[in-house]
């Protein structure tokens, strides 16, 4: 940047700011195994262009349908959208949810994964080498926080540990917390990466760090019956 008195100074054209996504999850889980409930995700900087790029010109139906995809047997209703055309506000997207397949049932006791839909299937660092470096173009900020009514006649019979796992220091982390009060689970996940670029020699320790947060978003959340 060079000014009118002709002093100068450089100006860095990395984003300074995390582009957040933050989901809020209610579940309920019926006595047929179903559950039920209200997701609320909330999209800023670059997580909400990339949003309005991909989405806006969807109809209905066929965002429906990108929600749905790869959440197994799931169906999503009362989508809505805030904000998709106000570039300078975040979006906000609500919707209800009925999932058939997100609890099994074993001899008296249901087995399903903290996170229930919003839990990642795969790490999507699957290379054992790499020659480039990771790109991920601006810092990332990824938040879950999800409430599970346990069901009457179960209680709690085991739930994963809290957990903190970091990547370079500071420059990846993530947070696993879980708090049980009553009949009321409420789990939150924050994931961070604040290092743009990843270079090829630490890809192998970035990868562990991703296997390590796959690992802990799948683990199982235990009830019995009483």
């Amino acid at each position: 940047m060079i000014r009118e008195d002709k002093s100068s100074t450089w100006v860095s054209l990395m984003p300074s700011q995390n582009s957040k996504q933050i989901n809020f999850l209610n579940a309920t889980i019926h006595e047929d195994l179903s559950v039920t409930g209200k997701v609320r995700e909330q999209l800023t900087n670059h997580f909400a262009l990339s949003h309005r790029e991909d989405f806006n010109a969807f109809s209905e139906e066929q965002y429906v349908l990108s929600i749905e995809e790869g959440k197994g047997d799931i169906e999503v209703s009362n989508i809505d959208v805030k904000s998709k055309n106000e570039t300078s506000k975040p979006i906000l997207i609500s919707y209800e949810y009925s999932l058939d397949n997100g609890i099994e049932e074993i001899a008296d006791k249901l087995y399903f994964s903290s996170l229930l839909f919003l839990a990642p299937e795969e790490n999507p660092f699957k290379q054992e080498t790499r020659e480039y470096p990771i790109d991920f173009t601006y810092p990332v900020s990824e938040k879950n926080v999800i409430n599970i009514k346990i069901p009457q006649g179960y209680q709690v019979e085991s739930l994963p540990e809290n957990q903190k796992i970091q990547f370079n220091v500071n420059d990846g982390s993530f947070t696993y917390l879980i708090k049980h009060t009553g009949d009321l689970l409420q789990i939150t996940t924050n994931l961070d990466i604040n290092k743009i670029i990843i270079m090829p020699q630490d890809y192998l320790e970035f990868k562990k760090f991703f296997d390590l947060v796959i690992k802990k978003q799948t683990e199982q959340i235990v009830l019995k019956k009483v």
